[in-house]
């Protein structure tokens, strides 16, 4: 079989939950743990899924932690049907003890998964769940794999509507913003069910940036595409995430890459007035998708 080297943009910086203590480490570490982890999704995609802990080394023993799910390389793209294996290294980790306030780059040997973490542990002032985190760079990969045929009859392209606006419930604090942030994190990923119908589910969570956190959370499931045809696999993408920091009062169009699932996410975050479970939200537009069908 076939073989080829893929290189990697990094990763956003991931910022894993406050679970612990206050949001301060005040000096004392904490201890980092870090991790990356290849894998195929959809016979031939390659997604990383990344990790971060860190935990203060006294009372109140203030902790984040969490995982992300990144989307880093899409067969179709490139006439691949299917990943066959990865042959380089699938997966890295590191952990230490951060002493400072920098931005600590750890780099790891060419034969990894990662060339480095470019991680951010203690800060001066609050960082739990707001700060600390990690950026992921990788090394070349290496996989096997399988072409597609020229002119395969079961590959198509098809167009999907955009969503409508998704309103998550307020959870927490007040339900006005009031210009702090909101820090904003949207996702929509899409999934065959019942042979012949494609669904999308969209979340977004806004988090206000000062006491008292007035937070909006949730997801919800929308069908975007039906036919009589069995879908068999869908080869594009099939999650796009997005994060920022909203400053405004207007719509913020975030645009994707057309190698993406979405084309455009339609975020409403912060407004005049409360809008917490109101009017904060998201429309998903979607770029066309590739799939294969039964002929």
């Amino acid at each position: 079989m076939p073989s080829k080297t893929i290189e990697f943009e990094a990763t956003p910086k991931f910022i894993p939950s406050h679970t612990r203590g206050d949001r301060d480490f005040q000096g004392n570490g904490p201890r980092v743990y870090v991790s990356a982890w290849l894998r195929i999704v959809n016979r031939n995609q390659l997604w990383a899924r990344v990790y971060m802990f860190a935990k203060e080394t006294r009372r109140d023993w203030t902790t984040v932690s969490g995982s992300a799910d990144y989307h880093l390389w899409n067969g179709d793209n490139e006439n691949v049907v299917s990943i066959t294996r990865i042959i380089s290294d699938p997966f890295s980790f590191d952990r230490y003890e951060d002493l400072n306030h920098a931005d600590d780059h750890r780099n790891l040997p060419g034969y990894e998964l990662v060339g480095k973490f470019v991680v951010s542990g203690d800060t001066h002032g609050n960082e739990a769940g707001i700060r600390t985190g990690v950026i992921v760079h990788f090394n070349p990969v290496e996989i096997e794999y399988e072409e597609f045929a020229d002119g395969d009859p079961r590959k198509t392209i098809s167009d999907l509507e955009p969503t409508p606006k998704f309103v998550p419930p307020h959870v927490s604090g007040d339900r006005d913003f009031h210009g702090n942030g909101p820090d904003i994190n949207v996702s929509a990923s899409i999934s065959v069910e019942n042979d012949t119908e494609i669904w999308a589910r969209v979340s977004m969570d806004a988090r206000e940036t000062r006491s008292d956190y007035t937070v909006a959370r949730g997801s919800t499931r929308y069908l975007i595409y039906r036919q009589d045809k069995k879908i068999i696999q869908i080869l594009s993408d099939t999650h796009s995430s997005h994060s920022y920091r909203d400053n405004n009062h207007q719509n913020d169009p975030r645009t994707m890459s057309s190698r993406e699932l979405v084309r455009q996410f339609i975020v409403t975050g912060d407004t005049r007035g409360n809008e917490a479970g109101s009017r904060t939200g998201v429309i998903v537009e979607f770029n066309p998708i590739t799939f294969l069908q039964e002929v």
